[in-house]
């Protein structure tokens, strides 16, 4: 069984990630005094780097400056830091803010009051589909999330007047909020036009690029920034929604569609109001369950799936879905650190759809499936 207890280099990265992203709460800047966990991450990378006679670092401001870059190009925090987490070769900060990787690290919720916020509200709007049993306005309601992570304010107020999402009307304006003016570039906030994010400026490159993980960050439409008035200011999705719901949607909209192509499969997004992603009918009534994951790091993945499994409903199996990009060796580091349990497995995107295929060549899907 995999271990649940953090490996020592592991405990450095909890420590690193969520005085990180304490640190990112209050100021851009370092200050003194730093957050506690900061504080002990660091005398951690010091003690380590005396042990293993290579140049430890001068200063805790060091340290977090060093974070900007690939942890494998500081030699302090190559030899502190888990080997899975180096082979990604990708840095902990960005811009002077927390990347996904430090905060699923993040061992806790660094600002608590917007975690809570977000838990809140989510859970608001799920609650008030579900005692009005409305599985449509849930589905939309989620659907706005991934669709649209920037809006005008005329666009906002359109879908606000529709059936389905006029009762959640107080959930999404908590959601979306004016986008700062700090991340319009030449008075003009530029969008993808892949996904429909935001593009910011990566002032290391002196190039925009896209505020999703993993985007090339095409450039798309452009909207006006006002400097003067933030009231009129296009409307961003808040951090929290970004990642919970719009990351891993865009994948997860993407199977579905997919799915629903193939002959003898039924599949409905959120069933049971987010029980899971997505629920897989065949028609020899076997139901399969699918979690689709966004992680940057296997392990930490890993780790928060011991505590939070897939529900048990209906299904026969059940999985945990990565896109391609994220290659054998992410799922063989998700193996080496998970509890599995019986009938659910980790597959990647390719992988599952061919299982799919592998079940249905066991039966005839009904005349009204072709």
């Amino acid at each position: 069984m995999a271990s649940p207890v953090p490996h020592d280099n592991e405990l450095t990265l909890y420590l690193l990630a969520t005085g990180l992203s304490l640190l990112a709460k209050t100021d851009r800047s370092p200050k003194i005094p730093y957050p506690a966990p900061l504080q002990r991450a660091c005398n951690r990378i010091l003690l380590n780097a005396i042990r293993c006679q290579s140049e430890p670092p001068n200063s805790v401001a060091e340290i977090v400056i060093a974070c900007t870059q690939e942890p494998k190009r500081v030699p302090y925090l190559a030899i502190s830091l888990p080997e899975s987490v180096i082979g990604l070769g990708l840095p902990l900060l960005e811009n002077g803010l927390p990347t996904q990787l430090c905060r699923e690290w993040s061992h806790v919720h660094a600002d608590v009051e917007q975690y809570l916020v977000e838990e809140r509200v989510f859970s608001e709007a799920r609650e008030l589909c579900r005692k009005r049993n409305d599985q449509q306005a849930y589905i939309d309601y989620r659907r706005v999330h991934i669709e649209h992570p920037v809006l005008t304010r005329s666009a906002f107020i359109k879908l606000c007047e529709t059936r389905t999402l006029r009762p959640l009307k107080d959930c999404l304006e908590i959601a979306y909020q004016p986008i700062p003016y700090g991340h319009a570039y030449n008075d003009e906030y530029h969008l993808c036009k892949t996904c429909g994010n935001l593009l910011i400026l990566n002032y290391t490159e002196q190039a925009l690029q896209c505020r999703r993980p993993g985007c090339a960050g095409e450039q798309g439409d452009t909207l006006p920034a006002d400097p003067g008035d933030e009231r009129r200011h296009p409307l961003w999705l808040q951090t929290g929604f970004l990642e919970s719901i719009t990351y891993p949607g865009l994948l997860e909209l993407q199977l579905h569609n997919e799915l629903a192509q193939i002959p003898g499969v039924e599949v409905s997004l959120w069933p049971l109001f987010d029980a899971v992603d997505l629920q897989i009918t065949f028609s020899d009534g076997t139901i399969w369950a699918v979690d689709i994951k966004e992680w940057g790091s296997a392990t930490a993945l890993a780790l928060r799936s011991n505590n939070s499994p897939i529900p048990q409903t209906n299904w026969h199996r059940a999985f945990y879905v990565f896109r391609d990009e994220r290659t054998i060796n992410y799922r063989n580091e998700f193996y080496a650190r998970w509890n599995r349990r019986p009938n659910v497995e980790a597959y990647l995107y390719s992988q599952f759809l061919a299982e799919v295929q592998n079940h249905l060549k066991g039966f005839q899907p009904d005349a009204k499936h072709r």
